[in-house]
C-alpha cells in the first residue's frame, strides 16, 4: 500500500477497465521520506490503480473527548523505541540468524497457516523485499475467496547481494471450514512427509500410498516453526468452525515440541 499525494490525480477519477488510472503528477522527496527510490522505482513506471481510498487531511489539530480510565492502564510489556537504529538491530539479528549447531541444519524451516486470504504469500513477498531491498513478488498472490496456493512451496529469503538467509517460509493451502488443508495433511506436513511442491488435491487429500511421499524424512525435511497468520481486520468474520480447527491445528503442533 502507498500513501499517494493529491497531486496524483488532477480531476475525477473514474474506474475503467478494473483499475484506476491516475492522471497526475507526484513530487516525491518532500512530504514522505522516499528513501532514494524514484517515482517510477515505486511504481513500475504506471500509475495505475485497482483500489484507491480518498483522505482529506486539514491543517489544524482535532481535539477528541476519551473516556478517562478506572485505573492506571500498564503495557504488557516493555519494547524499545521505534526508529532506524532498532529497524538496523532488528534486521542484523535476522540476517545473522543460524540454527543451533546440535541441530546440524544449514537452514530452518517455518510452516505459515491461516484461513484462505489471510495473505500468507503477500507476507513472504514483504519480507522478501524488505531485505532484497527492492520490491520482489515471487509468491503468487491475490484477492480472492478460493486459495490462490495448491502448492507446498518453500520460499528462501535473499539479501541484496543474492545470498539466502538461514530459513525458509513455506507456503501451503489456506484453511476453509470444510475444504483446505485437513489434519492428516498438516500433520505430515510438520513430520516432513509431503516432498517440496507438491500440489494439494481438494478431492483426494495426500496419503502415505501416493507416489512422492516421503516416507523416512529427514530433520532437514521437518518443521521446526510455525507461524499462524490472520487478518487483523477480518478476525470478527472468522467462522467458529474454523476458528475451532485453527484450535486443533495449534494442539497438533504443540504436541510435535
Amino acid at each position: 500500500m502507498h500513501y499517494l499525494h493529491r497531486d496524483l490525480y488532477s480531476t475525477v477519477v473514474n474506474s475503467s477497465g478494473g483499475y484506476y488510472a491516475l492522471n497526475g503528477s507526484l513530487n516525491i522527496g518532500h512530504t514522505l521520506n522516499n528513501q532514494g527510490f524514484t517515482f517510477d522505482q515505486i511504481n513500475d513506471g504506471n500509475s495505475n490503480v485497482i483500489e484507491l481510498e480518498v483522505y482529506s487531511v486539514t491543517d489544524g489539530q482535532r481535539i477528541k473527548s476519551l473516556p478517562q480510565p478506572t485505573q492506571q492502564l500498564q503495557p504488557w510489556r516493555k519494547t524499545p523505541e521505534w526508529n532506524e537504529k532498532y529497524l538496523e538491530t532488528l534486521t542484523e539479528d535476522i540476517v545473522s540468524f543460524k540454527p543451533s549447531g546440535k541441530l546440524g541444519l544449514s537452514d530452518v524451516r517455518i510452516l505459515m497457516l491461516g484461513p484462505v486470504g489471510t495473505g500468507k504469500s503477500s507476507f513472504y513477498n514483504t519480507i522478501d523485499s524488505v531485505f532484497k531491498g527492492r520490491i520482489s513478488r515471487s509468491a503468487p498472490c491475490g484477492l480472492s475467496t478460493n486459495c490462490k496456493t495448491i502448492a507446498y512451496t518453500p520460499y528462501e529469503v535473499h539479501v541484496m547481494s543474492g545470498a539466502s538467509l538461514n530459513f525458509r517460509l513455506c507456503d501451503t493451502r489456506g484453511l476453509e471450514v470444510t475444504q483446505g488443508l485437513d489434519s492428516v495433511e498438516c500433520n505430515y506436513l510438520l513430520d516432513g512427509n509431503i516432498s517440496d511442491l507438491y500440489q494439494f488435491n481438494p478431492v483426494a487429500p495426500i496419503r502415505s500410498a501416493n507416489p512422492g511421499f516421503v516416507h523416512q524424512p529427514t530433520v532437514e525435511e521437518q518443521f521446526h516453526c510455525v507461524l499462524f497468520l490472520i487478518d487483523a481486520a477480518k478476525v470478527g468474520d472468522i467462522p467458529q468452525k474454523l476458528v475451532d480447527k485453527m484450535h486443533s491445528f495449534q494442539k497438533r503442533v504443540i504436541l510435535k515440541g
